[in-house]
């Protein structure tokens, strides 16, 4: 055999790697190891960091419910909100927190608290058809207050009569010390005495008043300067202002139906013919010589006759 042929175990095999793919695999398993560390300081670091970000839990008990979240949004914790109603509390108050005060919490964890929405309720009580004082009396005994008065005027509804009434809350319940607003009713409007009523007819200026709701209570007088039938004067005036359904006196020119006979004892028959006349009298003669005093009258003196009654005057 030639010198320069190996032996049988000396052939090269040719899938054996190459130096330079034993080279490269090496370096691939090395930039792994060192990704991995890479990643495990990262994430090392991170914890670290976390750890050393944990927040002391202030105390919130009286702040706001806005206040608490700022709070649990600077240090990265997780709020959970329970509400409830209790007396003697403000809306948005903090009442309790979990976990308490100077408690490290890590960014994730969880802080509970325990907020107000005002106080426990109550039912609104049925105002309709009371006076102000009974309203108050009872709003103040069903734990509420009294809020804004307010008038006007109801010309179905007497005066110092509840119109109606409301407060903040849902189906008839309201919060307790909630202040309840009032509609009080003043009645009706006041009416005017309408205008230019004297001179008119008595009928028509009845009409008048029963139409802005007045009552006209008419009054017989005396007064020959006026029509009978016609108005003389009301009473108040026109144009005063009035309450609702007042009467309003309403003076009618009208004829006496009675006279008294006056006493002209003594007087002549000229002049007792004019106090005859003047007490709507009439002279029906005289008997006796006529240039004579009056003696007397017949019906006598201060005898109660009717209009226009003929008197006999006696004389001497």
């Amino acid at each position: 055999m030639p010198a320069d042929q190996g032996a049988e175990g000396d052939v090269p095999n040719p899938d054996a790697p190459t130096a330079e793919q034993v080279a490269s695999r090496r370096t691939w398993v090395f930039g792994l190891l060192a990704a991995m560390a890479i990643v495990l300081v990262l994430f090392v670091g991170v914890q670290r960091l976390v750890l050393a970000e944990a927040g002391t839990v202030p105390n919130l008990v009286g702040a706001t419910e806005q206040e608490a979240r700022q709070e649990a949004t600077e240090q990265r914790w997780r709020l959970n909100v329970t509400e409830v109603r209790r007396d003697g509390t403000e809306v948005d108050e903090i009442l309790t927190q979990s976990p308490d005060e100077g408690t490290r919490l890590e960014a994730g964890e969880s802080l509970d608290i325990t907020v107000s929405i005002g106080q426990t309720l109550v039912n609104l009580p049925d105002l309709d058809g009371l006076d102000r004082a009974e309203a108050e009396a009872i709003i103040t005994f069903s734990g509420m207050k009294l809020g804004t008065v307010t008038n006007q005027y109801d010309a179905e509804t007497r005066g110092g009569i509840i119109l109606s009434y409301d407060a903040p809350g849902e189906d008839g319940k309201v919060p307790k010390g909630s202040k309840v607003n009032l509609v009080i009713s003043d009645g009706a409007r006041p009416r005017k005495v309408p205008a230019d009523l004297a001179g008119k007819n008595a009928l028509d200026v009845a009409q008048a008043l029963e139409k802005v709701s007045l009552k006209p209570v008419v009054e017989r007088v005396q007064d020959p300067s006026v029509q009978l039938g016609y108005v003389v004067s009301v009473e108040p005036a026109s144009g005063t202002e009035v309450e609702f359904e007042s009467e309003v006196k309403v003076r009618v020119s009208s004829p006496r139906d009675k006279a008294i006979v006056p006493d002209v004892a003594g007087k002549s028959t000229l002049q007792a013919d004019a106090d005859l006349r003047a007490a709507g009298l009439n002279v029906l003669g005289i008997q006796g010589p006529p240039g004579n005093p009056v003696l007397r009258t017949i019906p006598a003196a201060g005898t109660e006759v009717s209009q226009g009654t003929a008197v006999r005057l006696v004389t001497a």
